[in-house]
């Protein structure tokens, strides 16, 4: 059976975890500084700090690029830990299925709710 190798696989996962790790980190800081000033008007940071906390491009693409990142950092785990071939591949595909349903969550409500479908469209301040 085809496919790509183990050691091709480990070498994309453990890209693709270099390449997101920045992204990621500067994603969540922004998250947090927005969030706080959000609650602490009065420190006055970043302008606007309310529209880019509930901005829907940057709530998908932290969503996306978690899930890339963690299933990345899973596979790496997986393959340096798990010796047995059938134990190694349940447990990439167990991981595969609970990162996509944990990240299928947040995308469904942001795609529907944000307006992409014709669904019901939330805007900050008018419920």
């Amino acid at each position: 059976m085809g496919g790509i190798s183990r050691v091709k696989l480990a070498k994309l996962a453990l890209l693709v975890v270099d390449v997101t790790s920045p992204i990621l980190l500067f994603l969540s800081a922004l998250y947090i500084v927005t969030g706080y000033q959000m609650l602490y008007p009065e420190a006055a940071l970043i302008p606007a700090a309310r529209r880019l906390h509930v901005d829907l491009v940057l709530r998908v693409s932290t969503v996306v690029v978690g899930y890339l990142h963690g299933l990345s950092g899973l596979i790496i785990m997986c393959e340096r830990r798990i010796r047995n071939r059938r134990l190694r591949k349940a447990a990439v595909v167990a991981a595969a299925l609970g990162l996509t349903a944990l990240a299928a969550f947040p995308l469904t409500l942001d795609l529907y709710y944000g307006g992409y479908s014709g669904g019901a469209r939330w805007r900050w301040g008018r419920g």
